[in-house]
Formats: C-alpha cells, structure tokens, sequence
C-alpha cells in the first residue's frame, strides 16, 4: 500500500472498532502524515475522539 500524500511504500495500517465503527488508522513512515477512515472515506481525528468518548 502506498501512501496517498508522498507515495512511500511503508504505510502501516491499523483496523479497529470504535464505538461501533469499523475504523481504519493509516500513518506513513516516511512523510508521517496520519490518515483516519470509516466505510464512507476519511474522516477526521476529531471525528474519531467523538467516537471514542461516545463508547464510554
């Protein structure tokens, strides 16, 4: 998987599950960007916090 900001080849990936939601965590190691998405596209690290807060 390459990353959509830099086109790095090392990308980790991380699925969870967060408050219900099936969330994907992308980070570059290269450019270091960080990348938050559910099943309707990328969100934001805000949106995820909310999430998590909600599931309290």
């Amino acid at each position: 998987m390459a990353c959509t900001g830099c086109a790095g080849a090392t990308v980790v990936a991380i699925r969870m599950r967060i408050g219900g939601e099936e969330i994907m965590f992308r980070r570059c190691s290269k450019c270091e960007v960080n990348r938050w998405s559910d099943e309707s596209g990328e969100i934001g690290l805000d949106e995820v916090l909310e999430l998590a807060r909600a599931s309290r």
